[in-house]
């Protein structure tokens, strides 16, 4: 205690020690939560960096329905009429020929393996340099195709539901009726 000789001030009770002893804890226990929070808040905004850069690349944007770009839709339609997966995947097929093995993928690594194959294979299916679409990101690319897939989905059963209000479509009913007569 060399303080008692040196001081004017009245010695500490056990109270204040333990007091002194508490909020120096509690300076402690704060300065470690700050740094914590100080790396959640760096780690969030570098996410949310990297998220704005990725959601700031243009979009890409292709006209399905231009004459000039009808291979791609050919393209597209053939790829998934080649493919039993893609088939059934995308809900055109009800997978009744055989068991179809999707292997667990994804949906979005379905889109992006149709829009490789789409916009950056040639009709052989080797890598088309002279491409346009290498420079756009193969993510954009398939969500174009996501987004034509289920658009052609919606005309389907759009249509489907007409022609079966006209009475002209959908004649598979009528010819059973005919059958039996």
């Amino acid at each position: 205690m060399a303080c008692a000789t040196h001081c004017n001030s009245p010695p500490l009770s056990p109270t204040q020690v333990l007091r002194a002893k508490l909020l120096i804890s509690k300076a402690k226990r704060a300065k470690k939560s700050a740094t914590k929070v100080a790396k959640c808040l760096k780690k969030a905004t570098d996410e949310t960096l990297e998220s704005l850069t990725v959601a700031s690349q243009p979009r890409v944007v292709v006209d399905w329905s231009n004459p000039a770009l009808r291979d791609l839709m050919d393209k597209l339609l053939a790829a998934i009429s080649d493919n039993s997966v893609y088939k059934v995947a995308f809900g055109f097929d009800k997978g009744t020929d055989s068991t179809v093995n999707s292997g667990g993928a994804k949906f979005k690594v379905r889109h992006e393996s149709l829009a490789w194959k789409v916009f950056l294979l040639d009709p052989l299916g080797q890598p088309d340099p002279a491409s346009p679409w290498h420079n756009h990101p193969i993510d954009k690319l398939g969500t174009s195709v996501k987004n034509r897939i289920k658009m052609l989905k919606e005309l389907y059963g759009k249509y489907w539901g007409q022609l079966g209000e006209t009475g002209q479509g959908r004649q598979e009913k009528s010819l059973f009726l005919y059958r039996d007569l």
